[in-house]
């Protein structure tokens, strides 16, 4: 099984790694879809159990360690989706036309709230 790139219940994007449990720190390399392989370092591990698409697999759910904070356990920010574009860069929460909450980034924040649909 290849490590591979999951999105986290907080919305940010995480690191699937299958096998062994990581530790915070720990460098691995992570599968991407094209099949380009990347370094990843772990921040916290934040899930681990049993892959339900293959039988005896163990899988563990990490975030991804930003620069300064590889033995932290914090959260790599940046990686954080807007909730209506789907770009990396949500900074910000707003209200959608609805009043729903949501991250954005810079760019979805300046439009009116009645322009923003999360649903």
């Amino acid at each position: 099984m290849e490590n591979s790139y999951n999105r986290l219940k907080s919305g940010a994007w995480g690191l699937r790694v299958c096998g062994d449990k990581p530790s915070p720190g720990q460098t691995v390399e992570v599968t991407r879809r094209d099949g380009t392989v990347r370094r990843e370092t772990v921040g916290k591990v934040v899930w681990s159990g049993p892959d339900k698409w293959h039988t005896g697999v163990t899988v563990h759910l990490c975030t991804i360690a930003t620069a300064d904070s590889s033995t932290t356990g914090a959260e790599d920010t940046t990686n954080t989706l807007c909730v209506e574009c789907g770009s990396r860069r949500a900074t910000t929460t707003a209200p959608d036309s609805s009043g729903i909450m949501g991250s954005v980034c810079g760019r979805c924040a300046r439009l009116d709230p009645m322009e923003r649909s999360y649903a």
